[in-house]
Order: C-alpha cells, then structure tokens, then sequence
C-alpha cells in the first residue's frame, strides 16, 4: 500500500513600502472613498489641504515569476477630482491565472472635515480616528474602530467586531452594526444621549444610568434608552 501525504508548499512573500511623494489634492470639506478587498485601512485627521497616502504592498506567491506577477497586477488606482477622492485596489488583468495572492495596506490622513467611505471585506483592521466629517464604513469581517468620531457614522460588519470611542458626548446620529460579532461603545461618564439597540440572541449590556424601555419581538429585542449625566 502506498500513503501519499498532502506537503505544504512554503510560499515566498514580498512586502514593499510606497509613499506618495506629494499630497493629493482635496478640500477640506471633500470626500474620500476608499474600495478595497482585503487590506489593513488606517485613516487618521490631519489639518491639510489634502490627502497623505502610503501604502504597502504584499504579494505570496509559490515563486519568483509568481511574485513578480502579483506585483505588476495589484495597483494602486487614485481617481475622482479634488472634490471627491477615491483610493481603490486595482488588479490590472484579472482573468489572468493566479498562483499568487496580493494585499495593500492604506495608511492615509485627511482633511478634518472631510466625508470618508470605506468598503472592505475581510480586512484585518479598519481605524478611523479623529475626523468631524460623515462616516461610513462596510465590512465583511475583521475589526473596526472609531475613535473620537464626531460626524455622522453608519457602520457595517456581517462578523467583525466594531469598537467605537468618544472623546466627548455624542452629538450626532451614529449606527453600528454586526450579524455575529461584537459592539462595544465607550463614551464619557457625563453623556445623555437616546441609544436604541436591537439583537435577535445577544445581550445588551451597559454601565451607565439610562431610562429604559424594552421591547420583546418576534426574533429578538428592541431597548430603547435614554443616557443621562450623573
């Protein structure tokens, strides 16, 4: 009898650091968009006219002609006008056959004020921190944190974890969402807010004082609460 056993075989793997040499243009009350499927995304406030951009690019391939393919084929796409910006991962052929997977992490600040998009799938980690302008996240899996975000936010994880921070008490409408993972919000001791939560088996769990008004449904519950300062 002959056993064949299954080797895995090691792959290689090149990673590369890209900064663009200048700062890409955009207002300060501008939008950016940024559409990747599998990346580390880090978008931090800055007080420029503009957008900075680095990226590192990683390919895994079984060798040397399979690396270099995936480092021709994966690109890096900067789109739109100063207005609104969008930062995409682009494979350049994709029908052509892979022996090689590629990722590229984003490390990008921008304007305070400006409006951020971000679709993802199953990124390792999405950060956000420090912006006033709307947000709005779409995630697969992984985690995602907000961090003293003080616009608008809609947040969106099928099996991610979504982690939020204010620095201060919540002014504007924010939705976090998650199938199977965890919500978890910190906010100020001294915060009032109304916090309208829903899950189908889980539990709402909070430390702070608040009026509340459950509601048992077909499916799961609905609480409606009102946080108020101590």
């Amino acid at each position: 009898a002959v056993l064949a056993v299954p080797v895995a075989v090691p792959l290689a793997q090149i990673s590369f650091p890209h900064h663009l040499p200048q700062v890409v243009r955009l207002l300060l009350d501008g939008s950016l968009t940024i559409d990747a499927p599998c990346v580390r995304i880090i978008v931090t406030a800055s007080d420029l006219d503009g957008l900075e951009i680095a990226v590192v690019k990683t390919v895994r391939g079984a060798d040397d002609t399979a690396l270099r393919q995936g480092v021709d084929l994966t690109e890096l796409f900067i789109g739109g006008d100063q207005k609104n910006r969008v930062l995409k991962t682009v494979m350049v052929d994709p029908t052509a056959v892979k022996n090689w997977s590629s990722t590229v992490d984003y490390e990008v600040r921008i304007p305070r004020n400006a409006r951020t998009s971000i679709y993802s799938q199953l990124s390792e980690l999405i950060r956000v921190s420090g912006v006033n302008g709307d947000l709005v996240v779409r995630n697969v899996g992984g985690r995602v944190e907000v961090i003293n975000v003080t616009g608008t936010m809609n947040v969106h994880s099928i099996k991610g974890i979504v982690f939020a921070s204010y620095a201060d008490s919540p002014r504007n409408n924010a939705k976090f969402f998650s199938i199977n993972g965890l919500i978890e919000l910190h906010v100020p001791p001294r915060s009032a807010f109304d916090w309208v939560a829903e899950t189908l088996q889980g539990d709402i769990l909070s430390t702070m004082p608040m009026r509340v008004n459950p509601v048992a449904q077909k499916g799961g519950t609905i609480m409606r609460a009102r946080v108020s300062e101590i």
